[in-house]
């Protein structure tokens, strides 16, 4: 998508630059998003909020495992949750519901990336203090004081239709005359 117009509302504006393609370990995601921005010809702007997929951040952050196999997809599950509350079998395929921290999560919110097969990409630890890593080197990168929500596909159970959820988000960087 091409960059907003100029008379373009600053009240508010969506645009989506051209991802950043394949994101691997060590790639640095701020990097990425402001070559993209750049590549667009987008200009970020003081009070602008990116939303960033979590995965593609966990996926820099090296959190991608291998994943031949239902069995191998099973195995990481049951490492990832504290407590298994169902599991339900369709079409050889498993999909459990295990309980992570104080949230009850669908295959215990592990992506098996699309464009990844064979892999899987862990969520991120501590993905309030990732958003707000990633801000930081925006707002350096941008010149601009941007926000940053990194989303991730709904997991709880029956969560129907599929949603993005906000797992890690700064808030703060509005412009200076903010109340």
């Amino acid at each position: 998508m091409d960059a907003p117009p100029a008379h373009a509302s600053r009240l508010l504006t969506a645009f989506a630059p051209p991802g950043p393609g394949p994101v691997g370990p060590g790639d640095r995601v701020a990097s990425l998003i402001a070559m993209a921005f750049d590549r667009a010809g987008i200009e970020a702007r003081d009070g602008d909020v990116l939303t960033v997929d979590a995965r593609t951040v966990a996926a820099a952050a090296g959190r991608e495992r291998a994943c031949a196999s239902d069995e191998d997809f099973a195995a990481l599950v049951a490492g990832a949750g504290a407590e298994p509350l169902a599991a339900r079998t369709l079409g050889g395929r498993t999909v459990s519901v295990v309980r992570v921290g104080q949230r009850a999560l669908v295959d215990a919110g592990l992506a098996r990336p699309v464009s990844y097969p064979g892999t899987v990409v862990l969520p991120l630890p501590d993905a309030p203090a990732v958003a707000t890593a990633l801000a930081a080197s925006l707002r350096t990168l941008l010149r601009a004081r941007v926000d940053v929500v990194l989303t991730a596909p709904d997991a709880r159970p029956g969560a129907l239709p599929p949603a993005l959820l906000a797992v890690g988000a700064t808030l703060a960087a509005g412009p200076a005359d903010a109340v």
